[in-house]
């Protein structure tokens, strides 16, 4: 515990400079993560099942919705 306000205020500066570059790291992680282009580009067959399933529900609901009528 023999360190001066001097150190103290250097691994201050460090962690500080760390968390900013880990948050950045985090945004851009996230900004990939919910980039719906980018996730079709990476899985195109998940996103055309996904569409599909999506597509196929919906005729159900208003398939049900409209013989009521």
């Amino acid at each position: 515990m023999g360190e001066t306000a001097a150190q103290i205020e250097q691994l201050i500066g460090q962690q500080r400079d760390q968390l900013e570059s880990d948050v950045q790291h985090l945004r851009s992680q996230l900004r990939s993560m919910v980039d719906w282009r980018q996730q079709v580009e990476r899985h195109p067959w998940g996103a055309a099942a996904t569409v599909f399933a999506a597509t196929y529900l919906a005729g159900i609901f208003f398939g049900r919705l409209f013989r009521r009528f």
